[in-house]
């Protein structure tokens, strides 16, 4: 009890005697402490106050899941008696921050993070007093950092990787093909860690998905340079295009040449003769050492008996 000189400003004393309104809660659970006091002003004007406990839910955006911050709005308002028969305020304890205890997911970092306004709101043409909890909520970043952040990152440098690799070494694909599972796998935890409650795409599920499309086409890249490689069609195609480069078309050892073209061609590998060719060309040297024998013979014919002979193209020289 309070006194100012000659009388009292207010008393304190048990509420069970008063009328003080009950609080209800509407999708959430409420619990409230039976043990309450009062104050009662000289002005006649009765202050109950409640400690209530309650335990509710919000609605989470999960377009920046897991990197987001969630605002959940708690609305309490009077009823039955307007705002000149009641009147609602919300008070937090000086270490509030100290008692609340997280549930492992979401923290609340700073005392600004819970904010309270106090309105009016008009419902059919009364006003009623009401009291608005803005709480401001950060999911705890550290666990999905590590467990999606790190080994997607990983997986797309890896990725780029695989382009600097050795076709010899025979890594391209396997490596490619590795990096495809593991986002796969990241996709399908990502999917069942997202919040039910909500029905918005992720930011970064996208991002996922875009990966896993990209790995794909790596690993379609990869396999055809791969195919190129032992094909020798790489090797082919960069001859041609250097003897096409140096003005070396007429040269019977490049690939466009006009030997080349009637059949002097060139292995994948060295460009050596091929076995047939070499027999064509050896039948063809034969055949001309016979001519120069049969030339020589009958021209020590003819000196010996004293007249000249003059081959024709009849005699098959």
């Amino acid at each position: 009890m309070e006194k100012i000189t000659d009388y009292t400003q207010s008393v304190c004393q048990d509420g069970t005697g008063f009328w003080t309104g009950d609080t209800i809660g509407n999708h959430q659970s409420t619990s409230r402490d039976n043990d309450k006091l009062v104050n009662i002003y000289s002005n006649g004007l009765v202050e109950p106050r409640d400690v209530i406990e309650v335990k509710t839910y919000c609605f989470v955006d999960s377009t920046r899941y897991p990197f987001e911050t969630e605002t959940c709005t708690l609305n309490f308002a009077a009823q039955q008696l307007d705002n000149e028969e009641q009147v609602l305020s919300i008070g937090l304890p000086a270490n509030f921050l100290k008692l609340y205890k997280s549930d492992g997911e979401w923290d609340i970092s700073k005392p600004d993070k819970i904010k309270t306004f106090t309105t009016i709101e008009n419902i059919n043409g009364r006003n009623f007093s009401a009291v608005i909890l803005l709480i401001e909520m950060d999911r705890r970043q550290t666990y999905y950092v590590w467990r999606f952040l790190f080994p997607t990152i990983t997986m797309t440098l890896i990725n780029i990787v695989t382009f600097f690799i050795p076709v010899t070494s025979g890594a391209k694909v396997t490596l490619s093909t590795f990096v495809l599972f593991v986002l796969t796998g990241i996709i399908e935890i990502f999917n069942e860690s997202l919040p039910s409650s909500s029905d918005k795409i992720s930011y970064f599920g996208s991002l996922l998905w875009y990966l896993l499309a990209i790995s794909g086409l790596v690993l379609i890249v990869n396999v055809i340079i791969t195919v190129i490689f032992k094909c020798g069609t790489c090797e082919r195609l960069c001859a041609i295009w250097n003897c096409e480069k140096k003005g070396n078309n007429t040269n019977e050892d490049c690939p466009t040449s006009s030997s080349a073209k009637k059949g002097k061609l060139r292995t994948k590998r060295n460009y050596e003769p091929l076995q047939e060719n070499i027999a064509k060309e050896g039948d063809a040297d034969e055949r001309q050492s016979l001519k120069l024998g049969t030339l020589c013979f009958q021209r020590q014919l003819q000196s010996k008996s004293g007249r000249v002979w003059i081959p024709s193209e009849q005699d098959g020289v």
